[in-house]
């Protein structure tokens, strides 16, 4: 029989166990009690800790994102916010085109409204710096109009890599249209635009995320291992 504790302890259990599950299972194929299971605790301490599961699984992307964008922070160190956002779009989309359990774990969670608010909420903070950086006005609905456009363009990309649309193409060409087209929704001159994802793509080539059952993202060279 599981344990029935409510500190911070069990709480980081359920999120590990929930990590390992959905890794291996995908979200939609994990129970709560079976996270229950895994952590070693009760059932019904999902709803205590996370309020319901949709709690959970936005907390575990949370955290996931962040890990991410400080792993691709510290491996490329860049000033622009619009060069920072093409580096992280263009490592994240090679991750999902390669890893089938990271892309069916991306494709699940944004049924949940909570993972959904999440997203946005990173990619209105992107997008406001890079408008900012750019020295122009601009107003919170340029922003959410961007936000909502680009948001809609990447999970589409991801949709049609997860039901095979994309199968064989060439991923360098795939993460360059997606770029181009994320940088053209946020206003950037054509050239500017260009040059932006060349970079990316010159900084980015030879490395990718590896992620495991613990969903700890760290960049390494393509070459060092394989996931």
């Amino acid at each position: 029989m599981g344990s029935y504790a409510a500190g911070d302890a069990t709480k980081e259990s359920i999120k590990n166990a929930a990590r390992r599950l959905f890794y291996d299972n995908g979200v939609d194929g994990v129970s709560d009690s079976a996270v229950c299971r895994e952590a070693g605790v009760q059932r019904g301490l999902v709803s205590y800790h996370f309020g319901d599961r949709g709690g959970l699984v936005a907390a575990i992307y949370r955290e996931y994102v962040t890990a991410l964008r400080v792993a691709v922070a510290r491996r490329f160190p860049v000033d622009d916010p619009a060069l920072g956002y093409c580096l992280l779009e263009y490592l994240l989309v090679d991750l999902l085109y390669r890893n089938a359990n990271m892309r069916r774990f991306y494709v699940d969670i944004l049924r949940y409204p909570q993972a959904s608010d999440e997203e946005v909420r990173v990619q209105h903070e992107q997008i406001e710096r890079i408008f900012s950086s750019r020295g122009g006005e601009y107003t919170q609905s340029r922003v959410h109009i961007a936000v909502a456009l680009s948001q809609g363009v990447f999970n589409e990309i991801v949709r049609c890599i997860d039901t095979g649309y994309l199968e064989g193409k060439d991923i360098a060409e795939v993460l360059e249209a997606d770029l181009m087209v994320s940088m053209s929704i946020m206003g950037l001159e054509d050239w500017e635009e260009q040059e932006l994802v060349s970079h990316a793509h010159e900084m980015a080539s030879g490395c990718r995320v590896a992620v495991g059952r613990t969903l700890k993202p760290r960049i390494i060279a393509s070459r060092d291992s394989k996931v």
